[in-house]
């Protein structure tokens, strides 16, 4: 015999109650579902003839507001003065007609103020006297009547419509209120409106495919929405005629393809009118569902609670490839630290700044990506320290250690900022910072030398022209002694001159005095453009000759470039530019520097000379600065380098590796214009100066 162990009884006595209990859970599932379905069933049948109802208190109101419009329209001072005036005797001729016109008038403007959207309520205004004459036709329908127009009016019209009243020509639904001049019936007013279009404002906007709805007069279908023609609610469905208000009843609808569907069907009067609102819906969409497809709600129902913990587990994971994309949409570096301080997560920014694959991070220790420890990094607060990346390069990187507990575990963020940027920005501002003193001082300085150099200019033209006088007047003498025949005078004079080499000194004297004046006028321009040069620039943009920048720039710069190079001008005519002009003058500076170092690299000590061009014009709201040099041209594998801040192929201390990165970011980020070149190896350099007119970056 084989028995069960107690144990394993009460496992399967458990397996057998909670199977049990499941499916009595299930069977009340079933239940709650059919009567769900029952209760929801009865509310889409509620909320379809609520639905009807409202729509149709909306009509209800409109068509009682214009039964009251026609009815003041009906009292119109115009219409009251044709009567006076008829009452006076006046004719059609004299009176009557300009009455008439006035009527015409003030209906026309009843139709344009009045409008249900977009369109005009009224299609149509007519005044019908008590003998059944149109006398207003607004906006007249010249010798042709309207559909279902009758031929003679007093027949439709009589003074025992008192009321006004909602009536049905052809297609069109018909206002009439009667007018009244002191307590005498005198006519009609008629007005027409389109059905379609009050339904389409009032009903439109139902779902085809679940819903239709048609407006009724008297039985006979005068509007319907979309969707209608499908269901074959055309004309009149013999049924509808046994439809009580506010019934639902189920009706059987054969639809244009001849297929026969059951419709749920619901109609509400238009309180005050002959007019009723018909809602139609699909009674599939209304049915409890079969006992079937309960059953398959409820399996599915056991079957998702089965699937809850899959699914659970499946949203951890979700929420945590989340976070991840999120960690790796982050600008900034980030890494989790795990036991011993290994990197257990990271993201691709930090990879980025460590270059490395973020792969290859993971598992590494993190200290080894630091020079030094920074004991003072222990919370939010973000600390400068230096990083070795895994190329072995240093960098500087602003740290802040932020600790979280996961799970029970405890893990350290590091999140850091690349701060190479700053620092080349720091540096730069230093480099500027340092430009300016220096041009500060040269300016001061120029101006401590100009003042002495007007002092020994102006003593050696008084002592120019000093000398020629003496030059004069001792010519003078000569010729008087000479007449005058003291022999023995004249020659002691003549060897008096002699000993002092008067000859000579006359001579030399004068080219002495004019080689001293060209001298002290080229250190007065070379002053001059340096203090122009050197003069502090303004904190905003103003109108500056680049033409004249230029040539201060030369003298400025004569010194770098007079032992290699001879310089040709082309500088054509310009407009004054909006600019800095000092910086565009360290633009200048720059690129005659570099022009003279890549000629002397050329010629070295060997005598030649090279050349220097430099090209002015304007181009459009632009204007085009080149300066072209015969030096030995720029590599090819350099060339996408050389904007580089601290990039240089000079020897260590010859150059900073600034001056390009600084001339472009003038040219493009301060002033957005375009700095580009041009390099053939061996033949030389273009560089090309783009800058807008107007100070505002070029169009086009």
């Amino acid at each position: 015999m084989f028995r069960i162990g107690l144990p394993q009884f009460f496992q399967r006595l458990a397996f057998v109650l909670l199977s049990l209990a499941l499916l009595g859970y299930m069977g009340y599932l079933l239940a709650g579902l059919y009567r769900s379905r029952q209760a929801l069933q009865g509310y889409q049948q509620s909320e379809m003839l609520r639905e009807t109802t409202r729509r149709a208190q909306a009509l209800e109101y409109f068509f009682s507001e214009r039964m009251v419009d026609l009815a003041e329209l009906a009292e119109d001072r115009e219409l009251r003065t044709y009567f006076e005036n008829r009452a006076l005797g006046m004719s059609m001729r004299y009176g009557l007609g300009a009455s008439l016109y006035a009527c015409s008038e003030s209906f026309a403007d009843h139709r344009q103020r009045h409008r249900l959207g977009a369109s005009q309520i009224y299609r149509r205004i007519l005044f019908v006297d008590a003998d059944g004459r149109v006398l207003v036709d607004v906006p007249g329908q010249g010798q042709t009547r309207a559909d279902g127009e009758p031929r003679d009016w007093s027949a439709f019209l009589g003074p025992e419509r008192r009321a006004p009243l909602l009536g049905r020509l052809g297609t069109d639904l018909v206002l009439s209120a009667p007018v009244i001049f002191k307590g005498q019936w005198m006519g009609h007013l008629v007005a027409w409106l389109s059905p379609q279009d009050v339904f389409a404002h009032f009903v439109g906007g139902d779902d085809p495919s679940r819903r239709v709805t048609v407006l009724r007069h008297q039985g006979a279908v005068i509007a319907r929405s979309e969707g209608a023609s499908e269901l074959g609610v055309e004309a009149d469905i013999p049924a509808l005629a046994a439809l009580r208000p506010d019934v639902p009843v189920t009706l059987s609808v054969r639809d244009a393809k001849g297929r026969v569907e059951e419709m749920r069907v619901a109609e509400v009067p238009v309180s005050g009118t002959a007019l009723a609102l018909v809602t139609f819906i699909r009674a599939a969409e209304l049915k409890s569902g079969s006992l079937g497809l309960l059953i398959v709600m409820a399996a599915v129902v056991g079957v998702l609670i089965l699937l809850g913990g899959v699914l659970s587990v499946h949203l951890q994971r979700r929420a945590l490839r989340t976070t991840e994309q999120l960690l790796q949409s982050l600008p900034s570096g980030i890494v989790v630290l795990g036991k011993g301080r290994s990197i257990v997560l990271a993201n691709d920014a930090a990879g980025a700044i460590l270059a490395s694959r973020t792969e290859a991070l993971l598992g590494q220790d993190w200290s080894r990506f630091l020079r030094k420890e920074p004991s003072q990094v222990r919370g939010p607060v973000a600390h400068e320290v230096q990083v070795i990346d895994a190329l072995g390069a240093e960098r500087a990187i602003l740290l802040a250690a932020i600790p979280a507990t996961i799970g029970g575990e405890e893990f350290q963020i590091q999140t850091f900022v690349d701060l190479s940027d700053r620092k080349q920005l720091e540096s730069q501002l230093r480099h500027s910072q340092k430009l300016e003193a220096v041009g500060q001082l040269a300016a001061g300085i120029a101006h401590e030398i100009n003042t002495p150099t007007q002092f020994v200019s102006d003593s050696l033209h008084f002592l120019k022209g000093a000398f020629g006088d003496l030059q004069r007047l001792l010519e003078r003498y000569r010729e008087v002694l000479a007449r005058t025949g003291a022999a023995g005078e004249a020659e002691e004079l003549r060897q008096a001159e002699e000993e002092a080499d008067l000859a000579y000194v006359a001579e030399n004297t004068p080219p002495a005095f004019h080689r001293a004046a060209e001298g002290l006028s080229r250190i007065a321009a070379i002053v001059g453009a340096m203090k122009e040069f050197a003069h502090p620039g303004r904190r905003e943009m103003a109108a500056a000759d680049l033409n004249r920048a230029l040539r201060n720039t030369l003298t400025i710069a004569h010194s770098e470039y007079k032992a290699v190079a001879d310089v040709e001008t082309e500088l054509g005519e310009l407009p004054e530019v909006v600019c800095h002009l000092a910086d565009v003058n360290q633009v200048f500076l720059n690129l005659l520097v570099n022009s003279a170092h890549a000629i002397t690299d050329v010629v070295g000590n060997s005598g030649a000379r090279g050349r220097i061009r430099i090209r002015t014009a304007r181009d459009g709201d632009r204007v085009r600065i080149e300066i072209e040099d015969s030096g030995s041209g720029i590599p090819e594998e350099i060339r996408d380098r050389i904007f580089d801040p601290f990039f240089t192929t000079k020897g260590v201390g010859q150059g900073s590796g600034q001056g390009l990165a600084i001339a472009r970011s003038i040219v493009v980020e301060k002033h957005g214009g375009a700095l580009t070149f041009e390099s053939t190896v061996g033949k030389g350099t273009t560089f090309r100066i783009m800058l807008p007119v107007d100070g505002a970056p070029a169009r086009g």
